[in-house]
């Protein structure tokens, strides 16, 4: 049997400061892949405006599932991998169980960044491997 192998986004630099927007950011030289198919390139991140946000079942907000405070208990600003933009809604992956779980979060709540950065986790190996888009960075 294969050994088995999770993708996790890996944000490595320019985090907001809680409750502020930064300026525009120049273009980068590289152009990182659209990984999400969202036309994001690289990974979007949602990292939390504010004290928090609140986590909605639906796209048009709906029933409330929870409200994620920023820091989180560990003093770490929150942050969502985006599975899919909407605009004014994001659907991100929630740091809750089960494991794999979605809500939606109002796009005016968080500030989306991207990166091209992913760990690649072999649980057969014991093994992790960063990658920068394609190329493979350093394994760990």
């Amino acid at each position: 049997m294969p050994p088995a192998r999770a993708r996790v986004a890996c944000p490595v630099a320019g985090r907001p400061r809680a409750g502020t927007r930064p300026a525009d950011e120049p273009a980068s030289e590289e152009a990182p892949v659209d990984t999400a198919g969202n036309g994001v390139e690289g990974v979007e991140i949602a990292t939390v405006l504010g004290d928090g946000a609140d986590v909605h079942a639906g796209p048009g907000g709906g029933e409330m599932l929870h409200t994620l405070t920023s820091p989180n208990g560990f003093g770490v600003e929150r942050a969502f991998p985006v599975q899919r933009n909407e605009g004014e809604r994001l659907q991100v992956l929630l740091p809750v169980r089960p494991n794999g779980g979605t809500g939606w979060v109002r796009s005016e709540e968080v500030w989306p960044t991207s990166t091209a950065y992913r760990v690649e986790v072999d649980t057969g190996d014991f093994e992790c491997t960063v990658f920068d888009g394609d190329e493979e960075c350093a394994p760990v």
